[in-house]
């Protein structure tokens, strides 16, 4: 496994108490694992008005309105 895919999954794992499975899933993928975190990076990172809890509590919302877990 890449460094920094390692090293992206030991962050998540260190923030969130686990590793998601399509973490695990896509790292077997580098580019489209790479690709995942550059368009998570690329909304959760950028300006504007919501705070990053807001973000990812829009996030997991529009999840659940789509049935995926």
């Amino acid at each position: 496994m890449p460094d920094d895919i390692r090293e992206r999954i030991l962050a998540v794992q260190e923030k969130s108490g686990f590793v998601p499975n399509v973490l695990i899933v896509l790292a077997h993928r580098p580019d489209e694992f790479r690709a995942f975190f550059a368009y998570h990076d690329a909304l959760m990172d950028k300006p504007g008005n919501l705070s990053k809890a807001e973000r990812e509590m829009n996030g997991r919302c529009s999840c659940r309105l789509e049935n995926v877990r």
